[in-house]
């Protein structure tokens, strides 16, 4: 029980121990979201089916982000209070050798709240004040030999409103150096950008890496949706482990 990490994604338990993964930068139109925690109570398990390692986990609770930074910037940089409630979700993972599948389904109930000039007004969709989103997920990956494919592919339904994702990485290791290229896609109503990525991960240390990424950014939306527009990035640095 408190509060914890939502497990939407392959690499949200721990996203924020850069030497877990291969990137520099994950990708983020895959992986950023408006909200990551919520507060409550989960159930974790593992058991062994046939040659397969299974784990799961049960989850249950809420979040109320009273200033989400993410959402600021679509509301003209008004404060934004988000709300997720009856969150409700599951997620188990199949482990057999090189092999790793992941499935996740989680729903909740969205209310938002914008304060435009010391004033908090409801949004609502459609007259609606609250409306039902459910998230679904997969992601297959295999590191074999000194192969690495991360895969994941997600959809967010809020009623009617798709919200589609999917990231494809593939590295191979060097010994103790990992090239990879990575693509990742966001695609919505109106919301619609890409990332592809270049980059090197170098294991110097049996907990330190050091990594350089290139980042080509391809920013597609319309309807005043458009995220930060096109733009190319080269990012270097360290990550440990303690």
């Amino acid at each position: 029980a408190g509060k914890k990490r939502l497990p939407l994604y392959y690499y949200s338990d721990f996203f924020d121990v850069g030497f877990a993964y291969l990137w520099l930068r994950p990708p983020a139109d895959n992986y950023t979201w408006q909200i990551f925690n919520y507060t409550g109570i989960n159930a974790l398990f593992n058991t062994q089916l046939g040659s397969w390692d299974v784990s799961g986990n049960i989850y249950t609770g809420r979040e109320d982000d009273k200033d989400n930074k993410l959402l600021s910037q679509f509301f003209g940089s008004n404060p934004v209070q988000e709300i997720w409630k009856d969150i409700v979700g599951g997620v188990v993972s199949f482990n057999r050798d090189w092999l790793d599948v992941r499935l996740t389904y989680m729903t909740y109930i969205n209310e938002r709240y914008v304060t435009r000039d010391g004033v908090v007004e409801r949004v609502d969709w459609d007259g609606d004040l609250e409306r039902r989103g459910k998230f679904a997920g997969i992601s297959i990956n295999i590191d074999y030999n000194d192969v690495v494919l991360l895969t994941e592919l997600n959809q967010l339904d809020l009623e009617g409103s798709k919200f589609d994702t999917y990231m494809v990485s593939l590295g191979y290791r060097f010994n103790s150096i990992t090239p990879y290229i990575s693509y990742a896609d966001f695609d919505s109503d109106g919301e619609v950008h890409n990332t592809t990525s270049l980059g090197f991960r170098y294991d110097f240390h049996s907990s330190a890496a050091f990594k350089l990424q290139y980042d080509d950014v391809k920013d597609d939306g319309y309807d005043g949706l458009m995220v930060a527009g096109d733009s190319k990035s080269i990012t270097f640095g360290v990550d440990l482990v303690f």
